[in-house]
């Protein structure tokens, strides 16, 4: 029932967050509104009678994100706002600008260019020009909306097709949380510039059948906490880079059979410090075959990281060869189990 605001809003400098939605009966804001200089978002959302923004928006210059979807009487957004660098409008697509623009550029690229069948696409049940309004049939998690805005940026982004390679426009999106490939049978290969998304905090690969190997880009997603790869049956090997994430605290590495590093009795559903195990595996094979740790100075766990990751996996023969030509005590290493990895 809100029909105005009072020209004192202006006074409360200190306000970061000003909420409105919904506010169906308020026709215009006061210039005043202008003065609120710690302002960052402002969201109008479905203020349905609003026909105007003042100038006075443009001296906003902390605001970062203007939601104004769902005004229906909103013809135009003032040039100041249009113009503003690093704004992001929510809105009609027609408003949408600043960070959001792009990261909407970048989705109808990926509906556009995702592959010669146009898989991505022919999945979207509802398809335009927005990507926020895109639906697709309801999977078996009751999802059908793809993409998931907030903020003025996009944080979520679900694709269960028959995509074969992702394209690298996907490392444009630096906002981006959680990206859910689940089910994509035909996928095997992720774009070196997964490494790009430094918000990623969940990475759903589950049920990715075709997907023989992550590339070494992964280990920079410094956010990144959950990484499933379950049923992933065409996996053979972890990258080394993933010793790295230490953000990370949980990933699935159920009923992927033919995943030798790390070895089988590392896999299933694993969180904390079986987590941590996994990447002191990584780690210390890593440093092993690099010539930075000698037999002589690696103490017991290492030693046992070093029998569980390199001897076991066969990708590793080259490198180890090479790491015990330079450090014979890694032969005497591998016989103290009655193992050997190469014949010297």
């Amino acid at each position: 029932s809100l029909a105005a605001l009072p020209a004192a809003i202006g006074e409360l400098g200190a306000l970061t967050e000003l909420d409105l939605s919904y506010c169906s009966s308020l026709a215009a804001l006061p210039e005043s509104i202008g003065e609120l200089k710690a302002l960052t978002t402002l969201d109008l959302s479905y203020c349905s009678s609003l026909a105007a923004l003042p100038e006075s928006i443009g001296d906003l210059g902390a605001l970062k994100v203007l939601d104004v979807s769902g005004c229906l009487s909103l013809e135009k957004l003032p040039g100041v706002v249009t113009a503003r660098e690093g704004l992001s409008v929510v809105g009609p697509i027609r408003m949408v600008s600043g960070p959001l623009a792009e990261d909407f550029a970048a989705l109808r690229k990926l509906r556009d260019d995702s592959s010669p069948r146009g898989v991505f696409k022919k999945w979207l049940s509802f398809d335009s020009e927005d990507p926020g309004t895109w639906r697709t049939a309801k999977n078996f998690h009751g999802e059908e909306h793809p993409i998931t805005v907030k903020n003025g940026r996009v944080i979520k982004i679900v694709m269960w097709c028959k995509i074969t390679t992702l394209p690298d426009v996907f490392g444009k999106f630096d906002a981006l949380e959680q990206l859910d490939l689940g089910g994509c049978l035909e996928l095997t290969a992720l774009p070196t510039t997964i490494g790009d998304l430094s918000s990623l905090r969940k990475l759903g690969l589950n049920t990715c059948r075709s997907l023989v190997a992550l590339p070494e880009s992964i280990g920079r997603l410094g956010a990144l906490t959950k990484l499933d790869l379950s049923y992933c049956s065409s996996l053979a090997a972890l990258p080394e880079s993933i010793a790295g994430l230490d953000a990370l605290k949980e990933i699935d590495l159920t009923n992927c059979p033919k995943l030798t590093f790390p070895p089988p009795h590392m896999h299933g559903w694993l969180e904390g410090e079986s987590v941590e195990r996994v990447k002191r595996l990584l780690a210390n094979t890593t440093r092993f075959l690099e010539d930075g740790l000698s037999a002589a100075d690696a103490d017991d766990d290492a030693k046992a990281d070093f029998l569980d990751g390199a001897i076991h996996h066969a990708p590793f023969a080259d490198r180890l060869e090479n790491a015990v030509r330079k450090d014979p005590a890694l032969a005497d290493l591998t016989n103290e189990k009655g193992q050997r990895a190469i014949d010297l």
